[in-house]
């Protein structure tokens, strides 16, 4: 788990840590729907949003086409895409919904500001023109961090409630019907992989001037 640097609160999950523990079980998928990017429990998510949350995302931050494909990065997009749904189920079975106030004082806490989460979430290709999707990350950080709180209200070791926390999203993640678009990827164990090429979940691009976005999100911890 990467970590930032810390000011004193409890542990949390990272913005990475539901896909990857999504992708273990979720290997043995179908073929989306032509002009269908990916498909979860009858959600899509087109081809063209897809594409164009790729685009977006290098109209935020050109500097990193030195470093990472179109192809990777549309992959990561719909990775993106199922972990945000399996994590609105999540939510949606423990009644852990965030109000704006919780969100705010989850952000302050574990990110300091809103630019430092959308620094952090460029390394999960989430472009800083799209608002509505840096939202949603922040969202799903807190609802995963909700549930890691749940369990910590019956298991008092820190390791344990991390291993609780994750058999519940891999309970989830296991019950889900997933197809993805051969054109984007496949789930290949524990994220989606761009074709001909290994996934890691995150991207590693150039640092921004104002010292940024290189390396995976630094998630909350």
């Amino acid at each position: 788990m990467h970590r930032m640097a810390q000011r004193p609160r409890r542990s949390r999950l990272g913005l990475a840590a539901l896909a990857l523990a999504a992708g273990v079980v979720l290997t043995a998928c179908g073929q989306a729907q032509p002009g269908v990017a990916a498909s979860i429990d009858g959600d899509t998510l087109s081809v063209v949003e897809a594409q164009q949350r790729a685009a977006d995302f290098f109209e935020s931050y050109p500097e990193a086409a030195q470093a990472v494909t179109v192809d990777r990065v549309a992959a990561i997009t719909v990775e993106n895409f199922l972990r945000g749904k399996i994590v609105d189920k999540i939510g949606l079975a423990f009644g852990l919904e965030p109000t704006a106030g919780d969100l705010e004082q989850f952000l302050v806490d574990n990110y300091g500001s809103l630019a430092d989460f959308t620094n952090n979430a460029s390394g999960i290709g989430v472009a800083a023109n799209r608002p509505e999707l840096i939202e949603a990350e922040l969202r799903s950080a807190w609802i995963q961090n909700a549930l890691r709180d749940l369990q910590a209200e019956e298991i008092s070791d820190p390791e344990e409630v991390d291993i609780a926390t994750v058999d519940v999203i891999e309970e989830f993640s296991d019950g889900a019907d997933i197809s993805v678009n051969p054109r984007f990827g496949i789930w290949d164990g524990s994220v989606v992989s761009a074709p001909s090429q290994a996934g890691s979940g995150s991207i590693s691009i150039v640092p921004t001037a104002a010292g940024g976005i290189e390396g995976a999100p630094a998630p909350a911890g």
